[in-house]
C-alpha cells in the first residue's frame, strides 16, 4: 500500500504523496496528457511580396503600362516603316533592334518610284540632260564647262542625298525616342504604384504582423494546480485549452 501511495513519476520528476495528500493531486487523473506545447496565438505573418504583387492598384498600373507600351510600339513600327518606304532604297541588309523592318517594308521601299531617292535620281538625270542641251545649243558640249557642270550637279545630288538621309535618321530616332520615353514613364509609374501598394498592404488592418506565441508544458505549475499548465516565453501561464491561468 505504501508503494501505491508514494511513488516517483518518471514523466514529471515529482514525488506524489498519495492520492489524498494535501494540495497535491496527479494531473493525469483529470485528462490525458496533451502535447508538450500548445499554441496560444497563431500569429500573423503576411506574405507581403504576394499581397503587393496582387494589389489592385498595382495590377491596374501594370495593365496601363502594358497597354501604353503596346500602343507606343505600334506607333514606332508604323512610323519607321512609312519613313523607309518614303525614303526608298534597298534595305535588304539592314537589321533593327525591334524587328520593325519586315520584308514587305523592304520590298515597298525598293519598288517605290516616288520615293525620295527616286525623285533625287530623276532630278539629277533631268538637270544633266538640260545642262547638256544648253551647252550643245551654244556649241560648248566639248568644252570644260561640261565637266564643271556635271561636277556641280553631282555635288548637289550628294548634298541632297545627305540631307534626305539626315531627315530619315531624325525621323527614325524620334520614333524610337518616343517609344523609350513611354517605357521610362511606365517605369516611373510602376515604381510609384509599387510604393503605394506596399504602403497600402502594410497598413491594411488584416495584414498586421503578429508574433506567434507557443506555451510549453510546465511540470511544477501543473503539479501545483492539479491540471496541465503551460508557460509562454514571457512567463504567462495558460490551461490546456489556451485560457490564461493565474497561479
Amino acid at each position: 500500500m505504501a508503494d501505491y501511495l508514494n511513488w516517483d513519476d518518471p514523466q514529471f520528476g515529482t514525488k506524489f504523496g498519495g492520492i489524498g495528500g494535501p494540495n497535491v493531486s496527479d494531473p493525469r487523473a483529470a485528462q490525458d496528457a496533451p502535447a508538450g506545447s500548445i499554441n496560444i496565438n497563431p500569429g500573423n505573418n503576411p506574405d507581403f511580396p504576394y499581397l503587393i504583387a496582387h494589389d489592385p492598384g498595382y495590377l491596374a498600373a501594370q495593365a496601363a503600362a502594358t497597354a501604353a507600351a503596346k500602343t507606343s510600339a505600334a506607333q514606332r513600327r508604323e512610323t519607321i516603316r512609312q519613313a523607309l518606304i518614303q525614303y526608298g532604297g534597298n534595305w535588304a541588309g539592314f537589321t533593327d533592334k525591334y524587328g520593325d523592318i519586315d520584308q514587305a517594308t523592304r520590298d515597298l521601299a525598293a519598288a517605290n518610284q516616288n520615293s525620295t531617292l527616286a525623285q533625287l535620281a530623276r532630278n539629277l538625270a533631268t538637270n544633266t540632260h538640260n545642262m547638256r542641251a544648253q551647252l550643245a545649243a551654244r556649241g560648248m558640249l566639248e568644252s570644260g564647262d561640261l565637266g564643271y557642270g556635271q561636277n556641280q550637279l553631282q555635288t548637289n545630288y550628294a548634298q541632297d542625298q545627305y540631307n534626305a538621309g539626315l531627315g530619315l535618321g531624325q525621323t527614325l530616332t524620334g520614333a524610337v525616342n518616343a517609344y523609350t520615353g513611354v517605357l521610362n514613364q511606365n517605369a516611373k509609374d510602376l515604381w510609384g504604384a509599387l510604393m503605394t501598394a506596399t504602403a497600402n498592404e502594410q497598413n491594411a488592418p488584416g495584414n498586421q504582423v503578429v508574433k506567434r506565441v507557443d506555451a510549453s508544458y510546465d511540470p511544477g505549475a501543473s503539479t501545483k494546480a492539479g491540471k496541465f499548465i503551460y508557460r509562454d516565453p514571457d512567463g504567462n501561464y495558460y490551461t490546456a485549452d489556451g485560457k490564461p491561468y493565474y497561479p
